[in-house]
């Protein structure tokens, strides 16, 4: 009786429409510009609004995984509330965003971390990153998130 349930009963096609896919991708994208923006005005608490508030949180950041929005709270406000960092920017555009379902997508962006400071002066660094977004409490936010460049000597005294 199990299988008859399960295979007899014509499944709900959770298929997205054109136009649902748009609407999604237009909300992620606007979630990760205001991202960027909170970004270059080194302000950690609006940073961290794109960001899942949960201990499962998890990013890697070059190499280093940061498991826990409480964590990776510490580390944005470290880099951005330290003065000799208040000189870098981001210039990052969005490659591409895969919406999977009506609440998951994935971006692919890269760009540029300009004037950042080094131990030997400042410098300029392509980074790429990738983030899984996910609509929860009515909101998308990053669960999981990379991000990564060259130079291991960056935001280091």
């Amino acid at each position: 009786m199990p299988l008859f349930i399960m295979y007899g009963c014509k499944s709900v096609s959770t298929e997205l429409s054109e136009l649902e896919k748009s609407n999604i991708i237009k909300e992620v994208r606007s979630v990760v510009e205001e991202g960027v923006v909170a970004a270059n005005n080194h302000d950690p608490d609006a940073m961290m609004k794109a960001q899942w508030n949960s201990n499962d949180y998890i990013a890697v950041v070059n190499g280093t995984i940061i498991k826990g929005w409480e964590t990776l709270h510490n580390v944005v406000t470290s880099v951005h509330s330290n003065p000799r960092n208040q000189s870098f920017t981001l210039d990052q555009q969005i490659i591409d965003v895969r919406v999977i379902n009506s609440v998951t997508a994935l971006v692919v962006a890269e760009g540029k971390l300009i004037n950042v400071p080094t131990k030997d002066g400042t410098t300029t660094e392509n980074f790429a990153l990738t983030m899984l977004m996910e609509k929860i409490d009515g909101k998308w936010v990053k669960t999981v998130g990379h991000e990564s460049w060259l130079s291991e000597d960056l935001f280091t005294e």
